[in-house]
């Protein structure tokens, strides 16, 4: 469910009796940042521009969206991207030149912005004290010399999951000695019963030397009926309707008001 509309989001898992949303706040710059001081970094460095992001994330995106002229999803889509190798130019074949809509005028202002300097300043520096972590193979030069491959993006991504697994593992051994029904979601998860965030984040901490943040989210407060509008059709139902709101992107498919799924030809 981690691409659904947020309500969708709600909806299905209050429909389940998931009362309690929670979240990692800036989970994948706080996991690599804290990973590198664990590494030595912050004897040397302090990577000043990604603290002051993951303690002022809403601020920062908010900023971008404004100065950029982007959404604040896809800001936070870029930041993350660029922690894992992520280029940015008016490149077709990149990845964030088309999450711009291959719009050469964003990506040169984002180039531009004191802000995603400064970032990826502190990002240069944070993978000097990470590439200990990540395994790679001896390679040979055009001269026949040996050397290690370069480090690649979906290296660094790697990196990034391998940490995600290991706070995953600490927080689903504490939700079953709770006793509670769970359900784990990329680096959230939602519970029947409320638990004890502090308790979790110090838990976190103690085994993993890194400082998360815990957001959230109670479902109980959330009104159930949806009022959602795709593609200019508009829905107004109960949350029964939310377990099929993921297809009402789709340009093929539709629903009608008895929750069956019928082409739009059919219609």
């Amino acid at each position: 469910m981690q691409f659904f509309p947020s309500e969708v989001k709600r909806a299905i898992l209050k429909k389940h009796g998931y009362l309690y949303n929670y979240d990692i706040s800036c989970c994948a710059p706080t996991l690599l940042v804290y990973k590198a001081f664990n590494n030595g970094m912050g004897e040397v460095y302090t990577p000043l521009s990604i603290l002051r992001y993951i303690e002022g994330k809403t601020h920062y995106r908010r900023t971008l969206s404004e100065e950029i002229g982007i959404s604040q999803k896809q800001v936070k889509e870029i930041i993350n991207a660029l922690f894992c190798g992520a280029r940015l130019g008016c490149n077709p074949n990149y990845a964030l030149f088309q999450l711009v809509d291959c719009n050469t005028e964003t990506m040169n202002k984002l180039r531009a912005s004191e802000i995603i300097q400064d970032l990826r300043a502190d990002i240069k520096q944070m993978w000097k004290y990470l590439e200990i972590d990540i395994p790679r193979k001896e390679v040979l030069t055009k001269k026949g010399n040996k050397k290690l491959e370069r480090i690649t993006s979906s290296m660094k991504w790697g990196l990034y999951f391998r940490l995600e697994r290991k706070m995953l593992r600490v927080i689903e051994k504490y939700l079953k000695s709770t006793g509670c029904r769970y359900f784990l979601e990329h680096d959230g998860w939602a519970t029947d019963q409320d638990i004890d965030i502090e308790f979790l984040s110090q838990k976190l901490f103690d085994e993993l030397e890194t400082l998360l943040v815990i957001e959230k989210d109670d479902l109980s407060y959330h009104v159930l009926d949806l009022d959602l509008e795709y593609d200019g059709i508009r829905f107004i139902s109960e949350e029964d309707t939310a377990l099929y709101a993921y297809f009402l992107g789709s340009e093929n498919r539709i629903i009608n008001q008895n929750n069956i799924l019928v082409s739009i030809e059919e219609r």
